[in-house]
């Protein structure tokens, strides 16, 4: 393998907020996703929901319903699942197609229980339209993804729906809230066919993180295990697609896209203001490479049980220019229009700014006013 290109860490964190969109560079939603390559989208709703907070901390002005205009309407954007739920551009759909047809030839063999209702599901959709899991009446229930071993609490229309969308044979047509209606993706995004393979999807990720840590569980967007990750990134450096980085001071392998050398090594300066990332913001969403470059530990801290938490189930970071300089734990109460904040822990303190910047993001969000500030 070609010996790494060495860098220091705050060449790192210039880079990678600089192409993470917090200078200014993108004008709107579609231009940030296209950008970003992926955001990932997450039901839990503190505050506002991950992917409206993703865009807005790119794009002041930002509404989150441009993005059910771009999703639903002009069909710019489409819903994924890979190892987590994205929001993807259109276009990079057949890259994904190529991955959820080797899922359903590797999981559908082992689905003989529920193959029948697999079949009178998408069958119904073919025949009906967008249709959502309160549009069937079976009652039938299995055991879910989610539900604890050998309970059967899941209704087998939902788990079927499930499949088939991780299988990529339906497609997200539209949503009612956090209701949603398949459909064929066809009709949904015209004609579509699986195209290329892992390599090219792990372009396609190379892409959007920047600095691609193999260690990273979701590398490539596959549940990959350790040798199928290296291999994945070695093969990619043999192509001249990426080159292997190492910071100076030590460190695991980091691999950047070809052609971006010259922006990891001279970048501009990062703007300065205050910016608030959700827990599953790209920026952050690789914690080792987060603590690696930007010396932030953090923890999601929503599923860990109460006694285990450092700061709160729901603590979001704040980004200074190019640095990680602490974190806080917003509320939304939505019916009386205000924002709580439940705590705020400083790694640096900016020199002001913080509470006008919170206020306007709570605006932004319907509240009225802030309450809870240290």
């Amino acid at each position: 393998m070609a010996m790494p290109l060495r860098v220091s860490r705050e060449q790192a964190r210039r880079f990678l907020v600089n192409r993470s969109g917090f200078g200014g560079r993108w004008a709107g939603p579609l231009m940030a996703v296209r950008g970003l390559g992926y955001v990932q989208v997450d039901p839990i709703q503190v505050v506002e929901r991950n992917h409206h907070l993703v865009l807005r901390a790119r794009v002041p002005s930002y509404q989150p319903e441009q993005l059910d205009h771009l999703l639903y309407r002009e069909r710019e954007l489409v819903e994924v699942v890979t190892t987590v739920r994205c929001i993807v551009p259109v276009e990079t759909f057949p890259l994904f197609l190529t991955r959820f047809r080797a899922l359903e030839a590797r999981y559908r063999p082992g689905l003989s229980a529920l193959e029948p209702t697999l079949e009178a599901v998408l069958g119904t959709i073919t025949e009906r339209g967008p249709m959502s899991p309160r549009c069937f009446d079976s009652r039938e229930k299995v055991e879910g993804w989610w539900d604890p071993d050998g309970e059967a609490g899941t209704r087998a229309v939902s788990q079927a729906l499930e499949w088939l969308w991780h299988f990529g044979r339906i497609v997200i047509h539209h949503r009612e809230g956090n209701l949603r209606y398949f459909d064929l993706p066809e009709r949904v995004l015209g004609p579509v066919e699986p195209r290329g393979d892992d390599g090219h999807l792990a372009r396609l990720y190379f892409s959007a993180v920047g600095l691609a840590d193999p260690r990273d569980v979701h590398f490539a967007w596959g549940r990959l295990k350790a040798p199928e990750r290296k291999r994945l990134a070695e093969e990619a450096v043999a192509r001249g697609e990426v080159l292997p980085v190492a910071m100076e001071d030590g460190g695991g392998l980091y691999y950047l896209p070809a052609g971006e050398e010259e922006e990891l090594r001279n970048g501009r300066p990062a703007e300065g203001g205050l910016r608030f990332l959700p827990p599953l913001d790209n920026l952050i969403i690789d914690r080792r490479r987060t603590a690696a470059i930007f010396g932030f530990d953090y923890t999601w801290e929503a599923y860990l049980p109460p006694a285990r938490r450092t700061y709160g189930p729901y603590t979001m970071a704040i980004l200074a220019g190019e640095e990680l300089v602490g974190r806080f734990a917003p509320r939304l109460n939505r019916r009386q229009g205000v924002l709580q904040v439940e705590g705020v822990w400083w790694q640096r303190e900016p020199q002001g700014g913080f509470r006008d910047a919170l206020e306007e993001w709570a605006r932004w969000q319907g509240a009225q006013s802030v309450e809870g500030m240290p």
